[in-house]
């Protein structure tokens, strides 16, 4: 009896060489009863100190899957530090639209103190900046803003803020809970549609959440919304009414005295300048903007405004024992995992029913750019390919595969912020198989007390630039952090992204039928 296999579930996930900084893409395709879908695409942050390195990786990957239809499904922004944002102008050039951005919500005071710490760390003034920095500085300041062009009616705009309460297993089960949006999102239409959603709709940003954020009303006051970095996030099959990946993200919560640190910058800036607070945060957004245009020199900012600030606060500011200069409160995790219910989502899926038996891929393989450019590459496997039937299931391959943990530049450092950490993710914690190793491998944000709780047998990766570490003060990765490492028995497997090496990695599923 002849037997015909189909693929219901194709993901490709890159960790994209682009040396200091950062830039993750997936493209996921699923085949349903009405044919094959449009590939839904995302992005987690794109950036990169390394010079034409992110340039270079933004371009192609719009070249490559943006052009065409002129949409990304999904942009996550994890921070607002330049090396995780100044290359997503180039990746949305020519007015490619957004359908979901994902923010974490900042206040305006902390994402100026962002954008002084950035240009302290380069040793250059705002006037001097390069291309790129001259979008990091808009995009920061005013995101929004800056990507209106990028937004339209079709378009919304999450801002996750931080939960204490832990994340409950969610769809595990048939995966068919999905909130949908109105409008093009629900309609049924002949070929199959994925869409993004998270498992509330959240709540309307009120006019005290846009001062706060900085941002003028969107076109569409449905836009944006405020969620709870506790709700789930689905990719979701519309017609098929199946949900085939899901995102549990993870924010920190910033306390009051750091609050408070960042309006300290923030008035400090204003009154050197001759800003009025008392005007409208539009009014006072692009005065803060022209200024920091204006400026030449870093003296006035290092002096006067930010070591000024931090001496004040130097007695009792928990963020110090961290180094002031590292500090990113706002980072945003996210864990992507595979749901477990391949049989269920296999019969919904089939066009006639249950599948005589499912069959599992997955590749892994690494991108090399001997010179650090296109010109180049090549890609290859790097660990053995691995097919195999639905009654062979090991652990790596139907349960961890290819679910991955994000970390960004987390602070992960001391006991409390990892037992938050874990608090949020404790329900997954032995579902993925990849893991980044937090701030291109900083000490000052990751040590043992992260690397004795992350499952052994999952592989990690620390993504930093070699010619930045040979030139900066940044040193990325710390030789001590692969002391802490060995001490917690997991420094095996662990990949190395950087302008000159990427790794992508894909998970497949097909089912027989005769």
């Amino acid at each position: 009896m002849a037997y015909t296999r189909i693929n219901l579930l194709k993901q490709c996930f890159t960790l994209h060489p682009v040396g200091q900084g950062f830039f993750y893409s997936g493209v996921v395709t699923a085949e349903g009863k009405t044919g094959n879908s449009n590939p839904f695409k995302f992005v987690f942050d794109c950036g990169s100190m390394t010079k034409g390195a992110g340039y270079e990786e933004a371009d192609t990957f719009r070249r490559n899957y943006l052009e065409a239809s002129g949409r990304l499904d999904m942009l996550v922004v994890s921070h607002f530090d330049g090396d995780h944002v100044n290359q997503i102008g180039t990746l949305l050039q020519r007015k490619v639209k957004v359908d979901h951005l994902i923010l974490p919500f900042t206040l305006f005071e902390e994402r100026l103190f962002l954008v002084l710490k950035h240009f302290l760390r380069k040793g250059v003034a705002p006037a001097d900046e390069e291309r790129e920095d001259s979008f990091f500085i808009q995009f920061v300041l005013d995101p929004l803003g800056t990507l209106r062009e990028n937004l339209d009616g079709d378009s919304t705009v999450y801002l996750v803020t931080g939960d204490p309460r832990p994340a409950s297993e969610g769809s595990d089960g048939d995966g068919k809970g999905f909130p949908g949006r109105k409008g093009r999102d629900t309609e049924r239409t002949d070929a199959p549609r994925m869409d993004f959603g998270f498992g509330s709709l959240g709540r309307k940003a009120t006019a005290k959440d846009r001062v706060f954020f900085g941002t003028k009303a969107m076109t569409v006051s449905e836009q944006l919304r405020i969620v709870k970095d506790s709700e789930k996030g689905y990719i979701h099959l519309i017609n098929e009414g199946v949900n085939v990946m899901e995102f549990l993200f993870y924010r920190r919560r910033i306390t009051k005295r750091e609050r408070v640190f960042y309006k300290d910058i923030f008035q400090r800036f204003c009154a050197h300048f001759g800003i009025k607070n008392g005007s409208s945060p539009e009014a006072v957004q692009k005065e803060i903007l022209e200024k920091l245009r204006s400026l030449r020199g870093g003296t006035t900012l290092r002096k006067k405004i930010y070591w000024a600030a931090i001496t004040v606060f130097a007695a009792d500011l928990e963020i110090l024992a961290k180094d002031a200069e590292n500090l990113n409160t706002t980072a945003l995790s996210m864990l992507h995992l595979n749901p477990t219910y391949y049989e269920s989502l296999a019969a919904t899926l089939l066009p006639h029913g249950q599948a005589d038996g499912l069959y599992y891929q997955r590749r892994t393989g690494l991108i090399q750019k001997f010179d650090g450019t296109n010109k180049t590459r090549i890609e290859h496997n790097l660990f053995p390919y691995h097919s195999f039937h639905g009654d062979y299931e090991p652990y790596y391959d139907r349960d961890f595969f290819p679910n991955c943990l994000l970390t960004s530049d987390s602070f992960l450092l001391h006991q409390t912020e990892v037992d938050a950490f874990f608090h949020r993710y404790q329900a997954y914690w032995q579902r993925f198989w990849l893991f980044q190793i937090p701030h291109h491998g900083s000490k000052k944000n990751a040590n043992r007390n992260l690397f004795t709780r992350v499952n052994r047998s999952a592989r990690k990766f620390i993504n930093y630039g070699i010619h930045h570490w040979a030139l900066s003060h940044y040193s990325h990765p710390d030789p001590e952090i692969f002391d802490e490492l060995r001490i917690a028995g997991c420094c095996s497997d662990i990949i190395a992204v950087n302008e000159y090496l990427g790794f992508h990695f894909s998970f497949t599923l097909s089912a027989y039928q005769h």
